[in-house]
């Protein structure tokens, strides 16, 4: 009998955890990145509002700028790997929303870690 209560309280449990959400959404993220560091979210919002990227190209290379506020994605993939609109904002808002007080922060992602993404800021 204590063997089944202690089963059925397990199964509980598991059943709680099964069903919990993120600690934190996207939403979350933009938002956070938004009161923190206001000029990489203006950059970070322009540089995704494409659903074209690829990594390796021009457009992630060259970024997008918004007052010092650098936003990039370089890289060596081969073959060259598409950065969907969605997964651009979340991975950006989430580097900028965790970031030191300046905003800046790189990181890797992609199949192989090939795509360096970055934020920068420039005096």
């Amino acid at each position: 009998m204590k063997f089944l209560i202690t089963l059925l309280g397990l199964l509980a449990v598991m059943l709680a955890f099964a069903d919990a959400k993120p600690k934190y959404s996207a939403a979350d993220r933009a938002y956070s990145c938004r009161t923190q560091h206001h000029g990489f979210y203006k950059a970070i919002t322009k540089f995704c509002n494409n659903d074209g990227i690829v990594i390796s190209s021009g457009y992630g290379d060259q970024g997008k700028n918004n007052n010092g506020h650098l936003v990039q994605i370089t890289g060596n993939c081969f073959p060259a790997q598409w950065v969907p609109k969605g997964i651009c904002q979340w991975q950006f808002y989430t580097m900028c929303a965790t970031s030191n007080k300046g905003g800046a922060k790189r990181k890797r992602f992609g199949h192989g870690k090939c795509q360096h993404w970055s934020l920068f800021k420039f005096q």
